[in-house]
């Protein structure tokens, strides 16, 4: 039996069986959020990331600067 390439690409392929922790949490919650985990994606941010940004958003290091000026000038 022979097939196309894209046939060869998308062969429909058996899921993947679910451990025994996904299978427990799929029976407790009642639904298989796998799907939905994986269309979601992961959203979270890492620390350092959310710090550089807010940082920036502040730009404490321009008042800094102009603090200082202010300083000097007024000695």
């Amino acid at each position: 039996m022979s097939f196309s390439p894209f046939q060869r690409r998308f062969k429909s392929r058996r899921p993947r069986r679910l451990g025994p922790r996904d299978q427990i949490l799929r029976e407790w919650r009642g639904v298989d959020v796998r799907a939905l985990e994986k269309t979601h994606g992961s959203k979270s941010y890492s620390a350092g990331a959310v710090v550089k940004n807010v940082l920036a958003a502040l730009q404490l290091d321009r008042r800094r600067a102009e603090t200082e000026v202010v300083k000097v000038w007024n000695q």
